[in-house]
């Protein structure tokens, strides 16, 4: 489907999704995280302790990409862990500390 000055209605979205980042940036340069980073400690945080399985479905990214992200936060010993008692063979996540204050202080700015 085609707008009004001939292109699709994907690159329209395409190209808002560039300015929204480059809006999020600007909004967050001079806060702890970066707006990637804030979006998954907010995953994090709104519904701790959760299964890296939920954080994946709650921002829509794959199994891979959210145990990168988890990686990055224990490096940073922003992120606890331990079993999950409904599900033996899974985890549960939450936030440390440290990681609670940066998200407060970019939830601030």
């Amino acid at each position: 489907m085609d707008t009004e000055d001939g292109r699709s209605i994907l690159f329209h979205v395409f190209r808002l999704g560039g300015e929204v980042d480059l809006l999020l940036a600007q909004a967050l340069a001079d806060a702890p995280l970066t707006p990637s980073e804030y979006a998954i400690y907010s995953a994090i945080f709104e519904a701790e302790p959760v299964t890296p399985k939920e954080i994946g479905h709650e921002l829509g990214m794959p199994p891979q990409t959210v145990s990168d992200w988890l990686s990055v936060l224990r490096r940073r010993e922003h992120l606890r862990s331990g079993p999950n008692p409904r599900d033996k063979r899974s985890v549960l996540v939450w936030l440390s500390a440290d990681g609670r204050r940066v998200h407060r202080e970019t939830c601030l700015l």
